[in-house]
C-alpha cells in the first residue's frame, strides 16, 4: 500500500509520498545549505539521496534549479521566452525538438541566428556606416563602404575596387568644377536604369553637372554594380 507522510532524515524535514513498487517521490528542506529540494526516487523509498531533480535557493535572488537524471535533458514543448539576467554570460535557447540548451554571451557577433541542421550561432552586424573623403586629385582608387567627394577643377576619375562583395556600396559626389567620372575595370559593368556600360575598361558613367552625386550598389559580387540612388544627370558610355 502507497504511504505518504512527514519524514526527518538527517534533521533534513522531508514531505513524502512512498509507492510499494515503483518510483517514490520527495519534497522538503536541506538544512546543510538551506535549499528546497524535490527528488523523484526509481523505487520505493521516500528518503532523497545523491542529486536532488529541482531545488529552490529562498535567499534573495535565489535560483531554481532543475537537474535531469542521469545524462537526461530538459525537454521543454510549446512556445517559451526565457529572459536571462543582465550579469549572465550566457542565454538559453531551445532547439526545435524542445531540448533546452546554452549559448555563451561575450563570443565574437551580436545576432543568434538560426542554422539548418546545426545548432544556433552568434553572427556579426555588418558595418553599414559609410566613410567619407575629400579628394583634391584627378584620380581615387574607390574601395567599398567609402563615399568620396570629388573637389578639382579638372576631371576626377574614380576607378572601381576589383574586390566587391554583394551588398557593398560606394557613392561619388561633386563639389569642384571639373566633375567626376567613374573608370571600369575588367570585366566589370555598371547598370543604370534600363541602361548599361559597356563591360570592361572601356566603360564608364560620368557627372554633366558640378554637384551631380551617384551611390553604386554591387548586386554580382566583383563585376556588377547598379546606380541605386542619384542626383543630376548622369552620362554612361553607350549613350553619349
Amino acid at each position: 500500500m502507497a504511504k505518504q507522510g512527514f519524514q526527518l532524515v538527517a534533521n533534513n524535514p522531508f514531505v513524502y509520498q512512498e509507492c510499494d513498487a515503483g518510483p517514490s517521490a520527495a519534497f522538503g528542506l536541506d538544512n546543510t545549505n538551506s535549499l528546497w529540494r524535490l527528488q523523484v526516487l526509481a523505487a520505493a523509498g521516500a528518503t532523497p539521496t545523491a542529486v536532488s531533480h529541482m531545488t529552490i535557493d529562498p535567499a534573495a535572488n535565489g535560483n531554481i534549479t532543475l537537474t535531469p537524471n542521469g545524462i537526461g535533458r530538459i525537454m521543454l514543448s510549446g512556445v517559451y521566452s526565457v529572459t536571462p539576467a543582465a550579469a549572465t554570460t550566457s542565454i538559453a535557447v531551445i532547439d526545435d525538438t524542445g531540448l533546452l540548451g546554452s549559448m555563451a554571451l561575450g563570443v565574437t557577433g551580436q545576432v543568434l541566428t538560426g542554422n539548418t541542421g546545426a545548432a544556433p550561432s552568434w553572427q556579426v552586424i555588418p558595418i553599414v556606416d559609410i566613410i567619407w573623403s575629400e579628394e583634391l586629385g584627378t584620380t581615387i582608387a574607390c574601395d567599398v563602404g567609402h563615399g568620396y567627394i570629388a573637389n578639382n577643377v579638372a576631371l576626377v576619375t574614380a576607378t572601381l575596387p576589383a574586390v566587391a562583395a554583394i551588398g557593398t556600396t560606394i557613392i561619388i559626389v561633386g563639389k569642384g568644377a571639373g566633375g567626376w567620372k567613374i573608370a571600369q575595370n575588367g570585366g566589370q559593368k555598371i547598370r543604370f536604369i534600363d541602361q548599361e556600360t559597356t563591360t570592361g575598361v572601356t566603360g564608364w558613367l560620368s557627372s554633366t553637372s558640378q554637384s551631380d552625386c551617384v551611390e553604386l550598389l554591387c548586386i554580382t559580387a566583383n563585376t556588377t554594380w547598379v546606380v541605386r540612388t542619384n542626383t543630376g544627370n548622369l552620362t554612361i558610355d553607350n549613350y553619349v
